[in-house]
């Protein structure tokens, strides 16, 4: 058990450090740099990143719809309150889901 688990270590330090080594460990490019104006590096990975949220936020949105809805055809042989409890997890997905668009469509200028 301790011998695979030394040559996994191996194998992993292997696959994240030879593309280091091909590339030259010393040469690394930052990534933040916006070349003459820095503030376009932070002001992209800011956007990239709250894009990436909003994403997000859109697909939680729609996997808790999804989840209502199974809620509401399972539950509706049990009991009126599982119904009850799917619709208000539809309900409220359908109204916190557009809130964080509108804010960024509100702050973009």
């Amino acid at each position: 058990m301790r011998y695979s688990r030394l040559v996994l270590l191996i194998i992993t330090l292997a696959f994240f450090i030879s593309p280091l080594v091909a590339n030259g460990a010393g040469q690394f490019e930052n990534p933040l740099s916006g070349g003459n104006d820095p503030s376009i590096a932070i002001e992209g990975l800011l956007k990239g990143l709250i894009t990436f949220m909003l994403g997000l936020v859109a697909f939680v949105a729609l996997a808790a719809i999804i989840y209502g809805g199974l809620r509401i055809v399972i539950g509706s042989a049990t009991s009126e309150s599982e119904v009850a409890r799917a619709k208000q997890i539809i309900t409220w997905a359908i109204l916190g889901s557009p809130w964080p668009r509108l804010f960024y469509l509100q702050s973009v200028d």
